[in-house]
């Protein structure tokens, strides 16, 4: 019957026992984002195995179809459930999630059989909030208000961006090779990360095979303030054997695997059977060797990256089960000894593989744990027992546990015995600083005696000069300052019931007691022991009356605090203890109010915590202040005995002597600091180089039980910095947390610090533990900030001036039909992709000369080094050689390694004016290597345009202005495009083109800097995602245009993970065209003609050269200007026979009798040609000197 009775007992302590363990699971997820433990939701054994099919390695998609490798046996399916995991998108803000699951249990290809089902989830739209933030909101799903994770329903939740589901298809495969489609095409984003089978199956051998399937939805992030290590464990309790074969799974939901450890071992993660995609992976590990029958085997994860997630861990043991053997029960506790209450954690060391454990901790509480923690609450000797059992057979072992009592006896305090039945009251009533006494007793007498020790040594002499007159029977006396007068007054109780007051008609220093009937308390039967207080706070003296029957009786002074009325006040009785009840006031816990020790007959005083306030009591049973007992009729009578700031004891009996207790607990005005948080910088945890960085230091906490006075925290580092912060008074168990600002510069990265904090520095406040006021952090790596600027860079470059041209002339660019081009993570699985521009997204002016072509390639999600070993361009079937690549990375966070990235490359050489296409190559198609839209830019020449100054900027810099996840400001996101290489004349410009290029943003978002003034708000928007993700802007800067120094910026604007990526900017500045000229310059503007012979031909020649500006094509026109004579040369009046004739270079000459028209014609500046001049001369021609003026006029059209 005993063993019956305790087997019920059992069940409580179980279902207590596992409602602690999913607070502990809870508990210890990561603290900043939080997450679900693994835990085992399904065991069993079976013939066959445990079959697991988890890959998906290839791309990353929103609709996948699987078809699950063979099942060995599908005839007998113990169980069997389908995990199904997609990304929503974003990790807290809602992102719609609509999933649809088809299941082909027979493999058919129809989806409508008995063996087939669909399931659809969503469409969600929820938030999940991070547990730093308070954590989510589950009452509605039975779970708690503050969970890690959210509850969507029984079978999904979310932790982060990814909803979990889970399916029971156990009745649901006729086919080894069941297929699944999952289709999340309808969400914001949907990408799948998991679809794994997992199936407990028989084959009809023999073989006793073991299993164990974990599931959860954990996170270890770097957001974390602890190095957060996660555990699952699967239980072999009670199992024995020979282990034959033993395989552990993990299915693990990041783009980058943990590390793990197997019962505290490190395992690898690099066995053949581990496959790795962008989003998720598998590990196979052979355990046989390490698993251990008959205990807890435990597997613990750990991120090597910023992010790891899993979702489940499997384990499958073959074992040959051998005899059992009954248990040999032993077990160890610590500690072994110590004040009440007393913690105690007791450890197993039974051997012979027990299956089931009975701890009777002697105090009537029962444990079924196998390693149970108990409380004693109050002081004494327990025997605890354990009863080990298995199948075999049960065996018990006991040992003792002395908890020992604040409370230690202190005989040389012990008063004289004047009777029995004593009841002391300490009080100075002789005002010289120490506390005195009265001893009421069964004679009716209150007996004084003076303290002629110390404060800290008392010693009781008689003073009968201060006895109490005789109330009947069993005094007990209690003194406060009834009339205000400054001198203690008393209310002695009896048995009669009635308490009785009594009025220092003395003084200060030598009291006298006169009757005062009005002060007495009401009856109460047949016994009184009264305790004074100001039980409501309003100033005056409250009363409390412990009784025959076992409780206190409230009393409220509705009076004053000269006249006291005393009025019922039920609120304030105490619970019943027994009979005989003696209150005493004392504020234990030093949380200033005040809390009961009430003695009884059974010699016992019991304590009583104050859980309401100082102005409204309650109290609540403490056993740990229990008075040990000393006999029967115990009266305690508190007092700080040895002046140390605690109350002592001497406790009345009813053998006589009030006995002396000192309280050896920790001083009740003893506060006591610690940091129980972590100390490190503040989210997201990195400290940066090149910038100031906020260091946390979290939950600065008060243990002690006094409140902890106003101090300071110090915070120093390795490498030098030294600050402080205020820190508020703290009342017991306050804690407060505080940021302290490190004004330290680190220029560059690489190396490590390290912070230590001490609160109260100065050591000015006492504590009751000096020891743990300090509190260092881990070691911290100085790190680049890459959603910043490249100026938070060491070694970075602004978007500098690659190229400048200053021409007549201008530029022109496309993107063809380029666009977004995803990588593995969005489901792009490619080698090549070709970008077309035809002629007319490159129409150049007609006439106009190409002076250079370049081709811009920006890309994304480089997570693998793709760019530039494995990755090519092929320009019009030319291969580029590379030519220049610029790039970026956040350097910290989920996507540290993730590339971002500029090619730039001099195709001149080979651009076609009818039309221009380019492959990109990358060698790996699944590698998550991501285009963007690219930028085909021509500069070209041509006479007659404007003159233009054109600036080419090139670089690449991402950024993402978001102060709590990437621990940056507007103003640090800003990457800056300075222009130069060429000085601007402000003043002739007419326009001062600015166009910029951003890419892979979300939009509109971010703001336009020119010359230090913000421009433009929200500026680039990216438009679909179909498109080519690259925003351009284009806008006029004329009106600040400087000389020289003008600068741009590209300023983050903070958002939903903000996260944008300046490229190439061009600026063109454009002037007014000048007026054209034209200049032409004779060789010789005299020139004489010979011979003048009759019959001969009179010649000589000059140069002309004409000079151009400002235009492209001219002509020459030589005339003589006359109209009469015209052509001829003359004398006077008198013409020559013949016209004169004027030639180019020696030929094509012409009569002058008419205009030259288009003597020269050109394009270019500086040509010179040969006027050829003649003169035929014939006979008749008279002798004279002959002249002709012809005039060379230039002409532009």
């Amino acid at each position: 019957m005993q063993r019956i009775t305790k087997k019920l007992k059992w069940g409580p302590a179980v279902v207590i026992l596992l409602f602690l363990l999913c607070l502990i699971g809870t508990a210890a997820a990561d603290n900043y984002v939080g997450g679900q433990l693994l835990t085992t939701v399904q065991s069993g054994t079976v013939s066959g195995g445990l079959y697991m099919d988890d890959d998906i390695s290839g791309p990353y998609v929103n609709n996948l179809t699987k078809t699950f490798s063979p099942i060995p046996n599908v005839d007998s399916i113990q169980w069997a459930r389908l995990y199904v995991s997609a990304y929503s998108g974003q990790m807290q803000e809602a992102r719609v999630l609509e999933v649809t699951t088809k299941w082909d249990g027979n493999n058919d290809g129809d989806w409508v059989d008995a063996e087939d089902r669909t399931w659809t989830e969503g469409p969600y739209n929820t938030i999940f909030t991070y547990k730093v933030n308070g954590g989510n909101d589950n009452t509605a799903q039975g779970g708690g208000a503050h969970d890690p994770y959210l509850i969507i329903n029984d079978h999904t939740n979310r932790v982060t961006s990814d909803y979990l589901m889970w399916y029971d298809v156990t009745n649901l495969i006729t086919n080894s090779t069941p297929t699944v489609n999952v289709d999340a095409s309808a969400s914001y984003d949907g990408r799948i990360k998991v679809i794994t089978l997992i199936v407990a199956y028989n084959d009809g051998d023999t073989d006793n095979i073991r299993y164990w399937v974990n599931q959860g939805h954990d996170v270890d992030s770097y957001y974390s303030e602890e190095d957060y290590i996660g555990s699952t464990a699967f239980s072999l309790s009670g199992i024995s054997g020979t282990v034959n074969a033993a395989t552990l799974k993990v299915n693990h939901m990041a783009s980058t695997d943990g590390t793990y450890k197997w019962r505290g071992n490190p395992i690898s993660n690099s066995t053949p059977e581990e496959w790795q995609g962008g989003y998720s992976g598998g590990n196979t590990w052979d355990v046989t060797s390490t698993v251990q029958p008959g205990q807890n085997n435990a597997l613990t994860y750990n991120r090597s990256a910023d992010f790891y997630k899993i979702a489940l861990a499997t384990l499958e043991v073959d074992i040959t089960e051998g005899t059992v053997v009954a248990p040999v029960a032993a077990f160890s506790f610590s500690p072994e000894t110590g004040d009440a209450p007393l913690t105690v954690q007791f450890t197993d060391e039974s051997t012979n593989s027990p299956t089931e454990w009975f701890w009777d901790f002697g105090d009537g509480e029962f444990s079924a744990d196998q390693n149970p923690s108990h409380e004693f609450v109050r002081a004494d000797t327990y025997t605890v027992s354990l009863t080990a059992t298995n199948s075999a057979g049960e065996d018990t072992v006991t040992h003792d546990i002395t908890v020992t009592s604040m409370w230690r006896a202190k005989a040389v305090w012990n008063a004289p015995d004047p009777g029995s039945l004593t009841a002391p009251c300490l009080v100075d009533l002789d005002n010289d600083g120490d506390y005195d006494l009265l001893t009421g007793e069964n004679s009716g007498f209150s007996y004084a005696f003076e303290n002629t020790g110390t404060l800290t040594s008392p010693v009781w002499t008689g003073k009968s000069a201060w006895n109490v007159p005789d109330i009947g029977a069993r005094a007990k006396p209690a003194a406060a300052d009834l009339d205000g007068d400054g001198d203690f007054d008393l209310i002695v109780g009896s048995t009669a019931g009635t308490s009785y007051g009594y009025q220092n008609t003395g003084s200060a220093t030598g009291p006298s007691w006169t009757t005062n009937t009005s002060w007495n308390a009401p009856d109460i039967g047949t016994y009184s022991a009264p305790a004074l207080a100001d039980l409501d706070g309003d100033g005056d003296y409250d009363l409390l009356i412990g009784s025959s029957t076992g409780n206190c009786i409230g009393y409220e002074n509705t009076g004053s605090t000269s006249a006291p009325v005393w009025s019922r006040k039920a609120e304030w009785d105490t619970p019943d203890v027994g009979s005989n009840s003696v209150p005493a006031f004392l504020d234990i816990d030093g949380d200033g109010d005040l809390d009961l020790l009430i003695g009884d007959i059974s010699g016992v005083s019991f304590g009583f915590e104050n859980t309401g306030t100082a102005a409204s009591p309650a109290w609540t049973a403490k056993p740990a202040w229990d008075v040990p007992v000393i006999g029967t009729e115990a009266a305690p009578g508190p007092a700080d005995l040895d002046n140390d700031g605690d109350f002592d004891l001497l406790v009345g009996s009813n053998a006589g002597t009030p006995y002396g207790y000192e309280n050896t607990a920790p001083p009740l005005t003893g506060c006591d600091l610690t940091i129980a948080g972590t100390v490190n910088v503040a989210p997201p945890a990195v400290l940066f180089a090149r910038e100031t960085n906020s260091v946390r230091i979290a939950s600065i906490t008060n243990n002690g039980p006094g409140t902890s006075p106003a101090t300071e925290v110090l915070l120093t580092s390795s490498d030098g910095f030294s600050g402080r912060v205020a820190v508020p008074s703290l009342g017991k168990n306050e804690a407060t947390t505080v940021t302290i600002l490190d004004t330290t510069i680190r220029d560059t990265a690489g190396g490590s610090v390290t912070y230590t904090a001490t609160v109260d520095p100065d050591n000015d406040i006492p504590e009751t533990n000096e020891g743990n006021n300090e509190k260092a952090s881990a070691a911290k790596t100085v790190t680049y900030n890459g959603y910043k600027g490249k100026r938070y860079w060491e070694g970075k470059s602004d978007i500098t001036t690659k190229k400048t041209f200053d021409l007549h002339g201008g530029i022109i660019y496309s993107s063809g039909d380029s666009a977004y081009k995803s990588g593995g993570t969005g489901g792009g699985s490619w080698n090549d992709y070709t970008v077309t521009w035809t002629s007319s997204d490159l129409e150049l002016p007609s006439g106009a000369t190409v002076r250079e072509v370049r081709l811009y390639v920006p890309y994304t999600w480089d997570n693998t080094g793709e760019v530039p070993d494995r990755f090519s361009a092929t320009f019009n079937t030319h291969l580029l050689p590379e030519d220049t690549l610029y790039t970026d990375k956040s350097n910290f966070g989920g996507y540290v390694n993730h590339v971002y990235g500029l090619l730039a490359y001099n195709v001149t050489d080979y651009f076609s004016t009818s039309g221009n296409s380019v492959v990109i190559h990358k060698d790996v198609a699944d590698s998550n290597l991501a285009m963007t839209g690219l930028t085909l830019a021509v500069i070209y020449e041509k006479a007659g345009e404007p003159r233009r100054q054109i600036f080419l900027n090139e670089e690449c810099d991402i950024l993402g202005a978001d102060e709590t996840g990437y621990a940056t400001t507007p103003d640090e996101a800003t990457a800056y495009v300075p222009f130069d290489g060429m000085t601007i004349t402000p003043d002739d410009a007419t326009h001062a083109y600015l166009t910029t290029f951003v890419v892979f943003g979300n939009g509109p978002e971010g703001n336009l800097l020119w010359n230090d003034e913000t421009i433009a708000t929200n500026v680039w928007d990216f438009g679909s995602t179909e498109g080519t993700q690259v925003a351009i802007d284009t806008r006029d800067v004329k009106e600040s245009l400087l000389a020289t120094g003008n600068e741009a910026g590209i300023r983050s604007t903070p958002g939903a993970t903000p996260l944008m990526a300046a490229s190439h900017s061009f600026l063109v500045v454009e002037y007014a065209a000048a007026p054209a000229t034209i200049e032409v310059t004779l060789g010789e503007t005299s020139v004489s003609l010979s011979p003048m012979i009759a019959g001969q031909d009179a010649t000589n020649s000059t140069t002309v050269t004409v000079s151009v500006e400002n235009s492209n094509n001219w002509d020459v026109t030589a005339s003589d200007g006359k109209t009469t004579n015209k052509g001829f040369m003359v004398n006077g009046t008198t013409p020559l026979a013949n016209p004169f004739e004027l030639g180019k270079d020696g030929a094509a000459f012409k009569a002058l009798t008419s205009d030259y028209t288009a003597f020269m014609t050109g394009t270019t500046s500086g040509e010179t040609a040969t006027a050829s001049l003649k003169q035929p001369v014939v006979s008749g021609d008279a002798v004279g000197d002959y002249g002709i003026t012809v005039t060379f006029m230039g002409s532009i059209s």
